[in-house]
């Protein structure tokens, strides 16, 4: 493929991790995803060869790993001489719990309440952001199923600040790949050791999808490489993730190297999303460009999480009361589908409008570093270090 469609395409590099509109174009593509497989299940698998839901969630893991990554080393920079890194990690994790604690907690209460199935036995695995050791030694159980993710990525903002905010700056880069190989790592042990579901839903497997997201962030932030070598290096990358993951493993499924190979599938397809994520983060233009900005898609991008935490909820609930009322339930699967991602999609846009957005607000309490007034700003007598320090 010319590079003039890969990369010619993109403009000006984001230098400041603030608000990057078309990542939530991949946010929307990330969960529209997640959806079709859920709702549409094996018959979508196995019509187009792919586990979109899989797809969707790695893409996520990309775009966090990325975002994170970036905010907090903007944090870390803007405050240097100014406060502590401790002061960053805890206004970092206050303002994550305004974001995701409520409409989580809100579901899983509501869900436990309402009497859906299984909740009520795993509920504390839920509350405390463990699902996905329930799910690892249970399996794959309606309609919490997808929490795991949000479990991995809760574990994985434990672990991460410490990482970015203490770990030197000339180190970042191998921490990240480090992390990237670790995942392969734990992936190759616990398959080894038999596992099932262990290798894919704990925090470690997914270090590779996260890690290749901070790494991104990590190399763009501290300007290692210029915008078009970066361009360039990750086009080979997702060109060679692509044809890796479409073309040599179908062939060697099923042998020794190809269940080998499998074991590195998520980190293959990181570096295919790497590259989405930073075309989308330094703007895409153009025709494509207008696309990933059209308003409806940025606003389901925008209600995303939402969407992503009711969107298995929404099917028990009203398989549940048609069960209580006596009334038959539509076997249908795309009419249900269609009538599940309606009743999501609105449900999500009430609980961004009245209930998540006015509780998110409340982040411009705790900004990362204050700004500084006239006077402060002539006591700063140290300079700031510059981000490709």
């Amino acid at each position: 493929m010319p590079e003039s469609l890969l990369h010619g395409a993109v403009g000006k590099q984001s230098e400041n991790f603030g608000y990057m509109q078309q990542l939530d174009t991949l946010r929307a593509v990330a969960v529209g995803g997640v959806l079709l497989s859920h709702y549409l299940g094996e018959h979508l698998f196995h019509a187009l060869r792919f586990n979109w839901g899989a797809l969707g969630v790695r893409l996520f893991f990309v775009i966090s790993g990325y975002l994170i990554t970036g905010i907090l080393l903007k944090a870390r920079n803007d405050g240097a001489n100014r406060v502590t890194m401790a002061h960053v990690a805890r206004q970092f994790y206050i303002r994550r719990v305004f974001r995701i604690f409520p409409i989580f907690y809100a579901s899983i209460f509501l869900a436990a309440a309402f009497g859906l199935p299984h909740v009520r036995e795993s509920f504390l695995w839920h509350v405390t952001y463990l699902s996905n050791f329930w799910i690892a030694e249970n399996g794959w159980v309606f309609p919490f199923s997808h929490l795991w993710s949000l479990a991995v990525e809760e574990q994985f903002y434990l672990l991460w600040p410490w990482v970015i905010l203490f770990v030197p700056k000339r180190w970042l880069v191998t921490a990240c790949v480090g992390a990237i190989v670790l995942a392969v790592v734990y992936r190759l042990i616990t398959v080894k050791l038999g596992g099932w579901l262990w290798p894919s839903v704990m925090m470690p497997g997914c270090l590779d999808t996260l890690g290749m997201g901070a790494l991104l962030a990590v190399v763009q932030y501290q300007r290692y490489f210029t915008s078009k070598t970066l361009g360039r290096a990750l086009i080979v990358l997702a060109v060679g993730g692509a044809i890796v993951t479409c073309v040599v493993q179908p062939l060697i499924a099923g042998t020794m190297a190809g269940k080998l190979l499998a074991i590195t599938n998520d980190t293959w397809l990181g570096f295919i999303f790497a590259w989405v994520v930073y075309a989308c983060s330094i703007g895409v233009r153009g025709v494509p460009g207008q696309l990933l900005q059209l308003p409806p898609i940025l606003y389901l991008g925008r209600i995303s999480y939402g969407i992503y935490v009711l969107h298995l909820f929404v099917p028990a609930a009203l398989q549940k009361l048609a069960a209580d009322f006596g009334v038959s339930y539509p076997t249908n699967h795309v009419l249900l589908s269609v009538v599940y991602t309606t009743i999501t999609i609105v449900l999500a846009s009430l609980s961004w409008r009245f209930f998540e957005k006015p509780i998110n607000d409340l982040k411009r309490h705790f900004p990362y570093v204050e700004k500084l007034d006239a006077k402060s700003s002539e006591r700063a007598t140290e300079p700031i270090a510059p981000p490709h320090s």
